[in-house]
């Protein structure tokens, strides 16, 4: 049942993928939404990827849903930004393309994240089905490659490999169990309190962009709480009304990464806004883009099949 699209994860992107719009505004409190939005990310695809299926499938898929997209959009956009900001074009998707992570910014300031996670289901994956390895395997990985940790000289984030590789296997073994053994509100309350104090009365930072971890242990501790709040919150929520709105967003959190950055560096350059205007316009054409888009593609399909 996990492995199959729910809505209540589509809810929950749509959910996360709000933050992140939200934590690219001048939110005053965005250091709170930066210890788990990112890491919510990471544990929902656990929970959905399917480390059965065929090599040239997974990779196919993965391709498809996560190279491409970047790839293609970001070379759109860094042409755009760089006309429009008279800087060099190669030096940007050289950058872009090659090193990525700290070194995205822009209009595609939040692309970092598509090729580290592709990366790390790619490792997750490999490391599961070889030899059948299972979890015993990937853990012995992790131990590993924890030597990769405070490297920022490396591409794509790998530097956080290891608190990556974390956030899935909670999501692909232990978050399915939280869920289907029901445990008690009373027990994640404690646990995702705790987090949040320990966080605040340690001035825990966490930016997995920069690879900003001020402590490791509560890099792992903290967003395993409150995604695990958020996750038996969502599952067992009654809210149609709210969940469809998140669903559609969360169904399209993809195409809200890849576009949102767009609308608030314009929106804040052109106008004197306050964080919550320029979090709302972006939103709202956001989302409208990404409709007059998806009903132009339809509108296309039916031209031609008529």
């Amino acid at each position: 049942m996990l492995k199959e699209r729910m809505g209540w994860i589509d809810s929950l992107r749509g959910f996360g993928i709000i933050l992140v719009v939200l934590g690219h505004v001048d939110f005053p409190y965005k250091q709170y939404i930066y210890w788990f939005h990112m890491p919510l990310f990471f544990i929902l695809s656990g929970i959905t990827i399917s480390l059965s299926r065929e090599r040239e499938v997974f990779y196919t898929k993965k391709v498809r849903s996560l190279i491409f997209p970047f790839v293609v959009m970001g070379t759109i956009l860094i042409v755009i930004f760089s006309y429009f900001q008279q800087i060099n074009f190669l030096k940007e998707i050289t950058k872009f393309l090659l090193f990525g992570g700290v070194r995205s910014s822009g209009y595609v300031g939040a692309f970092w994240f598509l090729p580290s996670l592709f990366v790390t289901q790619a490792i997750f994956y490999e490391g599961y089905n070889l030899k059948k390895m299972s979890y015993k395997g990937i853990l012995a990985l992790l131990v590993i490659s924890c030597g990769l940790l405070g490297n920022s000289n490396l591409p794509m984030n790998l530097s956080l490999f290891p608190i990556f590789m974390i956030y899935l296997i909670f999501g692909k073994f232990i978050l399915p169990k939280i869920i289907k053994e029901h445990f008690s509100y009373k027990t994640i309350y404690i646990f995702a309190f705790s987090g949040i104090l320990l966080g605040k009365y340690s001035d825990f930072q966490l930016d997995l962009k920069y690879g900003l971890i001020s402590n490791y242990f509560l890099a792992i501790f903290i967003p395993i709480t409150l995604t695990s709040l958020f996750v038996v919150l969502f599952y067992r929520s009654r809210l149609n009304f709210s969940k469809k709105i998140l669903s559609y967003i969360g169904v399209r959190s993809l195409k809200v990464m890849l576009t949102h950055n767009f609308f608030i560096y314009n929106l804040s350059k052109c106008y004197d806004l306050v964080w919550w205007q320029n979090f709302i316009l972006s939103v709202i054409l956001t989302i409208l883009s990404i409709f007059i888009y998806e009903k132009a593609i339809e509108n296309t399909g039916k031209n031609i099949t008529e």
